[in-house]
């Protein structure tokens, strides 16, 4: 499946703890880093656990990536390209966690 910014992710698996950034190996969190860092130094390898907490926190089978990309940008006051949150849900989905409507 090609995911895009428009999906709307919907949680197969309730009642855990946030998987955070399931499905992304070390190799692939340290380039999305890396293109984050690009537009936002802010963001660090610390950063990224609690964002993919809170991209799981925001799924509720009604907001799409592009909100809850825009939700956590305004949360955490990064300023980033939505597409880079993909990454995040392409593992989530990868690991079955998620799926789309």
């Amino acid at each position: 499946m090609i995911i895009n910014i428009n999906h709307i992710p919907i949680k197969i698996i309730l009642n855990i703890s946030p998987p955070g950034l399931a499905g992304i190996d070390f190799l692939e969190k340290k380039k999305l880093i890396s293109e984050m860092q690009k537009e936002d130094p802010k963001i660090i390898y610390d950063t990224m656990r609690p964002v993919g907490d809170e991209f799981w926190n925001n799924i509720d089978g009604i907001k799409t990536l592009k909100t809850i990309a825009e939700n956590i940008c305004f949360q955490f006051d990064l300023l980033l390209n939505h597409e880079h949150f993909l990454k995040i849900a392409e593992g989530l989905y990868k690991s079955k966690y998620i799926d789309f409507k």
